[in-house]
């Protein structure tokens, strides 16, 4: 059995005294830790928010770009002309009196023949 040996209780000044060449070293680091927390992390999160404004920015330019086209093209969809191209070109569909047809591709090409045919629709107005 390991016998313990009795504590002997220091003064507290003597204990001080113990650890007073570590003080300086302490102190240090403190000022430190502070230093950090008063410059170095503030300034970390100052250059993030000024690359994220910039990011936004560039952002900002490319939409307005954007919103200046599809202005643009708001305004020519305006037009009757305009409406009467796309319902002719997207939807097939075609003036009273007119008809229309659709030209449909041929048959499939036999391996090693070439053929170049394509869907087209013609419209054709009745006199």
């Amino acid at each position: 059995m390991v016998k313990k040996s009795p504590r002997v209780l220091v003064p507290l000044s003597d204990r001080l005294r113990q650890h007073a060449p570590l003080l300086p070293i302490l102190i240090a680091g403190l000022v430190v830790v502070a230093l950090l927390f008063l410059f170095v992390f503030p300034t970390r999160t100052y250059i993030a928010k000024r690359h994220e404004k910039t990011q936004a920015q560039h952002q900002l330019n490319v939409l307005r770009e954007q919103n200046k086209k599809l202005e643009a093209q708001v305004k020519g969809l305006q037009t009757s002309s305009q409406i009467e191209l796309i319902a002719r070109e997207r939807f097939n569909l075609v003036r009273p009196g007119q008809n229309a047809y659709a030209i449909l591709p041929g048959p499939q090409a036999q391996p090693g023949q070439v053929t170049s045919t394509t869907a087209t629709t013609t419209t054709t107005t009745r006199p």
